[in-house]
């Protein structure tokens, strides 16, 4: 998830789709069987702040290679603009056990996204939907397009 952080030292903002796309392509390699649809709005992140969201993605993935019983169902992956900042949706069809304890996963997601002052963090157990709401500082919304 690092690599092209460390290409060019200088490089203060990434491109979410590409980052994703890297991470995403990593796990193509190691024959995952899942469609892996990705619909993201251009959107650059501070490249400190990036990481975060690779470890959020990267966390989703294994959680859903893991634990779907539902296998090859397409995992969809969107962030888009919206009126006040940007909503990440990622869906991979599995239900999850209302009533089991959140695993170290899930957890983990949570303190992700709160570590990326996102919002309305909520998984839909039902439909295997986890969605959260986040604003980008002043410098990265001028770059978004």
């Amino acid at each position: 998830m690092h690599k092209h952080l460390y290409v060019d030292t200088h490089n203060e903002f990434v491109e979410l789709k590409f980052y994703f796309n890297e991470l995403i392509e990593q796990y193509r390699q190691m024959e995952i069987k899942y469609a892996i649809e990705v619909d993201i709005d251009q959107i650059h992140i501070r490249s400190e702040r990036i990481v975060y969201f690779g470890l959020i993605l990267n966390e989703m993935l294994s959680n859903t290679i893991e634990h779907s019983k539902e296998k090859l169902q397409p995992i969809s992956i969107a962030v888009k603009s919206t009126n006040s900042g940007w909503e990440f949706i990622y869906r991979d069809h599995s239900k999850h056990d209302e009533h089991s304890q959140p695993g170290t996963g899930i957890q983990l997601i949570k303190g992700l996204v709160n570590r990326i002052g996102g919002a309305e963090y909520e998984l839909n157990q039902e439909e295997g939907v986890y969605s959260f709401k986040f604003e980008t500082a002043k410098s990265e919304s001028m770059m978004a397009s």
